[in-house]
């Protein structure tokens, strides 16, 4: 008998042990995807469609032309990463929306007010700052800001190596708190095409809410006194 107590005790310690060493190991360790999207298109994908003739029910190839804007567009959408595009593309948030998706500043109609998606590391970071002051003075949101994903279970989390100084002396100070700016330093980042179509979908829902109350008085006063809410 006192001898599978402390066989109980002594996996029970184990198990502390590993616990606390867990969160040592994955903090000092470099965490990379294992195959570059090429490298992933090649072999699976392409794959898939040599063998059954037609991609996965459901999928869409980024291969594709961005639909085209609208007469009038409200808004414009920055993002870098082409599959992000065309998942929004295909979930129609340009209709609902009406506004412009672009890979490339140059692409977005003059004037509107802009959403910038990207992921969240230092040189995605440093492009959002460069788009906004390049296009002040027009209202710009970006979205993926580091403490979305920080201490969230579910988002993709990679390291590589860590920023050099200069790197980090270029980093956006003024909008990271010290515990994102830490995140950041220690190589950590996360990609936005990594977001569940619908945590995506709602980034953009979320942005579009934003520069309205923004840029509409009205909007902004009515969100004040609340939905539905008796006037005094």
């Amino acid at each position: 008998m006192f001898g599978i107590v402390l066989a109980v005790l002594l996996v029970v310690a184990v198990q502390v042990v590993l616990s606390g060493l867990r969160g040592r190991i994955v903090n000092s360790v470099q965490i990379r995807v294992p195959a570059d999207y090429n490298t992933f298109q090649r072999q699976v994908t392409q794959r898939w469609i040599d063998v059954y003739g037609s991609p996965p029910f459901g999928a869409v190839g980024e291969q594709g032309v961005l639909p085209r804007p609208g007469a009038r567009p409200r808004f414009g959408l920055l993002c870098p990463d082409r599959s992000v595009l065309v998942c929004l593309a295909a979930n129609d948030v340009h209709r609902r929306h009406d506004l412009v998706l672009a890979e490339r500043a140059e692409q977005l109609p003059p004037g509107v007010p802009v959403i910038v998606l990207h992921d969240a590391s230092l040189p995605a970071l440093r492009f959002a700052e460069q788009v906004r002051d390049g296009l002040a003075p027009r209202p710009v949101v970006n979205q993926l800001a580091p403490r979305a994903v920080l201490g969230k279970g579910a988002a993709l989390r990679l390291r590589g190596p860590a920023p050099r100084p200069e790197e980090l002396a270029a980093a956006p100070r003024n909008t990271l708190s010290q515990e994102e700016f830490d995140w950041l330093a220690g190589g950590w980042w996360s990609p936005v095409a990594a977001l569940p179509p619908a945590r995506l979908l709602a980034l953009v829902d979320k942005a579009v809410d934003r520069i309205e109350q923004a840029i509409d008085p009205d909007r902004r006063r009515a969100r004040a006194v609340g939905f539905l809410t008796w006037p005094t």
